[in-house]
């Protein structure tokens, strides 16, 4: 059972590990840039620290459903459960890319005040709007993978994502300069579509309950009963990230020029919590 668990756990702990590991080296190249492209990238990824979070949530409370048809080993519910899941992250991922395109400058507006700084992030931002859809589809097909004993699956994605987003990092930022921040942001776009279309194509060869059907025969009463339960996983959830974000905004109040040092602590932090976070998933 211990060699079963470790085996399961290992994929998910490298695939957290690599995407921490990436953050590190987003906010290393970003660096270059300047202290502003610094700020400007971490108060977005704290906007979208809070999406990703829900989507944890909401994934992972669906995530339980699949786990109970895979032992009855009824694959049509699987089948249903997936392809609802995978509507409910996809609508979740339009309603947030809406409200950011909406509200731009009243949300980046609580973490900075210095324009210059409002003026990259909201650039960067208007690129990563373009990645909600995919991480949304990446978030339920990575925990159906998982929960259906095929974690190795959403690490390889991880592997592809963290090389794509390093390569493309370097030849945006640094071979084109005059890009700036939205180097970087176009950069993490590309791997975040490469990540999401190795899912669906491996996932589908690996694992055929995990296809796409456009007729759903789940009944009502089941999906409100799925909602119901991943309410709460999406409630805790958001209440975590919101806190942090809390803190995150209270010290950007004190000065903005502590932003960058906050992130890079931020982003060592974050490799600490790779086993801990490995084991639970």
């Amino acid at each position: 059972f211990l060699k079963r668990v470790i085996l399961l756990s290992l994929p998910v702990m490298i695939q957290q590990l690599l995407t921490n590991m990436l953050n590190l080296c987003d906010t290393m190249m970003i660096g270059g840039i300047g202290e502003n492209a610094i700020s400007a990238a971490a108060i977005v990824n704290k906007v979208l620290f809070v999406y990703q979070l829900i989507l944890f949530g909401l994934s992972n409370g669906i995530g339980i459903f699949i786990s109970q048809y895979m032992g009855a080993r009824q694959e049509d519910q699987i089948t249903d459960l997936y392809n609802f899941g995978l509507g409910l992250c996809c609508v979740m991922g339009i309603v947030v890319t809406g409200i950011l395109i909406i509200f731009p400058q009243p949300i980046l507006g609580l973490f900075v005040q210095n324009p210059l700084v409002l003026a990259d992030a909201e650039a960067y931002l208007g690129v990563l709007l373009w990645t909600l859809l995919p991480f949304a589809c990446t978030s339920m097909i990575s925990v159906a993978c998982r929960v259906m004993g095929r974690p190795a699956i959403p690490m390889i994605s991880g592997v592809i994502s963290c090389l794509v987003n390093i390569v493309f990092n370097a030849l945006l930022i640094y071979g084109f300069p005059c890009w700036g921040v939205i180097g970087a942001a176009v950069a993490t776009m590309i791997a975040r579509f490469l990540e999401a279309a190795y899912l669906f194509y491996a996932s589908r060869q690996s694992l055929p309950a995990l296809k796409l059907r456009l007729k759903n025969h789940l009944p009502a009463s089941m999906r409100w009963t799925v909602i119901r339960k991943a309410l709460p996983l999406m409630g805790n959830e958001l209440i975590w990230s919101l806190g942090l974000n809390m803190i995150f905004i209270n010290y950007s109040f004190i000065a903005e020029q502590y932003i960058p040092a906050i992130t890079v602590v931020d982003n060592i932090s974050n490799l600490v919590y790779v086993a801990f976070s490995g084991c639970s998933v």
